[in-house]
């Protein structure tokens, strides 16, 4: 049976997956600008951030480990923390990587786990 709680989050998290490539796509951003533009890493930062806000501290990160188990819940809240108490230490390079490899495989996972 689909949790309902889970679908929900899974639902929401998909527009700020787009938001981060759309982003990238808009602003013609590379690792390069992303590393030295401070206006582009927090473009891709908020919507990261949000994700894994809405995983962690919205509640949802038992139902989606219950819907899906796997390591991609807690690394998505666990960047939320990275970014939220470690922005002074966070590496733009890491932030621009996760926005090209985590956040659209993340997407992808999500709009597979709706479909199911």
């Amino acid at each position: 049976m689909r949790n309902p709680e889970a679908i929900e989050c899974i639902e929401l998290m998909v527009p700020l997956c787009d938001i981060v490539s759309d982003r990238i796509a808009r602003y013609s951003m590379s690792r390069e600008s992303v590393c030295l533009n401070g206006d582009h890493l927090d473009l891709l930062l908020m919507p990261i951030f949000q994700i894994g806000e809405l995983i962690g501290g919205g509640g949802y990160l038992d139902a989606l480990q219950e819907l899906y188990p796997s390591d991609i819940w807690v690394q998505a809240y666990g960047m939320r923390n990275r970014i939220a108490h470690g922005y002074a230490k966070l590496k733009p390079a890491i932030v621009w990587e996760t926005a090209i490899t985590s956040i659209p495989a993340l997407r992808e996972l999500c709009l597979q786990l709706l479909e199911d």
